[in-house]
């Protein structure tokens, strides 16, 4: 997504971000749904002007975990702690950017996402080992909407 897209919150010294564009203090709550409402958001230090996006949106899924809305399974949370600082890990944020390309490309060709990753058009052309890679990763995000669907049923 480009740059001018984004929402920039500020953090400073307090705990609350600010938002720019409304130009006001908000919670991670407020973050979280303004992401969900489809914003982009860019988060930078008010000071030093230091990129905190990734920072301030794992603050945010820590948020809605403690809240009992579990997505993630424990096993990808392992998965990346074992990730920092292993040789792998610059080829694994390829890989998740890559899947975010293609996931955020079909979106904007067909207007939704089909929940079937397997059917979607860009794979046709990819090796057979990354259509497999694929399909687990289908098996993986199958079971993701389907946490989701059930725990929103819980609220």
């Amino acid at each position: 997504f480009a740059e001018a897209n984004k929402i920039v919150i500020k953090k400073y010294p307090n705990p609350r971000p600010y938002n720019t564009e409304s130009s006001s203090y908000i919670t991670l709550d407020d973050l979280f749904q303004l992401i969900k409402a489809g914003h982009n958001v860019r988060v930078v230090d008010a000071k030093t002007q230091e990129d905190l996006t990734s920072a301030t949106l794992t603050q945010v899924l820590l948020e809605q975990e403690i809240k009992g809305c579990p997505l993630l399974p424990t096993e990808f949370l392992q998965m990346i702690i074992r990730l920092y600082d292993h040789p792998a890990s610059a080829q694994w944020q390829q890989a998740l950017q890559f899947l975010m390309d293609q996931w955020n490309s079909v979106i904007a060709q067909s207007g939704s996402l089909p929940l079937n990753m397997l059917e979607w058009p860009q794979l046709g052309a990819m090796p057979v080992d990354f259509r497999k890679s694929m399909q687990a990763m289908q098996e993986f995000f199958t079971d993701m909407h389907n946490s989701a669907i059930k725990n929103s049923q819980k609220k």
